[in-house]
């Protein structure tokens, strides 16, 4: 690595690697199995060290935890939460690919309301709205068009499944990952949903599925990795299509 840094860095435009490493929370996954000994970290730190590269590392919500574990060998990183893109960048998500003159009235709005800006939920929907649009021979998009979408992706034989959840349901792929077993995060999930009514916020009387003692920590973990916002106590889960999916499935 140091000879091919050398030579790299001698070249009329010096060049340098950067590694973009996905799935990083595997590792830690595989420590708390004991499939990898601890001692992997303190490796890496050093390759780190001898500055052969930059790195970018992708992981999970469980990457706090993480970092907890190991603070001295995540001493030299930055955290950058990828999270909901403003109104501004959701928008440009929506309209670019399809034209901003093709969306008429509160058409992207609707699409807002439903993905929060999610660019994974934003993506999926937009997905499914160019091939709504490439049947229907549609030119316009109306908040009609986005809602027969989602109509699509409720019922039918393109329902979406439980599986296309799972981000919001668990920081990790499941109990053992995060302490925290998913479905009970279901249930508190579904009760907030049922319970937000037309303000769209759940008071704390209504969630009753889980005992308080364990509520508690249920609702901090949700407001943390942002699945939900609070006002004082009452609660709402952001992404709209997710609530709608809830009661779909709870109806």
């Amino acid at each position: 690595m140091a000879s091919l840094v050398r030579a790299m860095r001698r070249r009329p435009v010096p060049l340098d690697f950067v590694f973009l490493i996905d799935e990083f929370t595997d590792i830690f996954k595989e420590i708390k199995r004991e499939r990898v000994p601890p001692q992997f970290m303190k490796a890496w730190k050093a390759i780190i060290e001898k500055k052969y590269f930059a790195s970018v590392l992708v992981g999970q919500d469980i990457m706090p935890e993480f970092k907890n574990q190991f603070p001295n060998e995540f001493g030299v990183t930055e955290d950058i939460r990828v999270t909901y893109l403003d109104d501004a960048a959701a928008t440009t998500l929506i309209e670019k690919p399809i034209g901003k003159e093709s969306f008429a009235g509160r058409a992207v709005t609707t699409v807002l309301e439903l993905t929060a800006g999610s660019p994974y939920y934003t993506m999926m929907f937009c997905a499914r709205l160019v091939d709504y649009m490439n049947t229907t021979r549609s030119v316009i998009v109306t908040e009609a068009d986005i809602r027969a979408v989602e109509e699509q992706m409720l019922r039918g034989e393109r329902r979406l499944e439980k599986d296309k959840f799972d981000n919001l349901l668990s920081a990790g792929d499941g109990k053992e990952d995060s302490g925290i077993d998913p479905d009970d995060t279901y249930r508190v999930c579904v009760e907030i949903a049922c319970g937000s009514g037309k303000e769209l916020w759940c008071p704390p009387h209504a969630l009753r599925a889980i005992g308080e003692d364990r509520l508690e920590h249920l609702l901090t973990d949700l407001e943390t990795r942002e699945v939900v916002e609070r006002k004082g106590d009452a609660y709402r889960l952001r992404v709209g299509l997710f609530k709608d999916w809830l009661m779909e499935r709870r109806g």
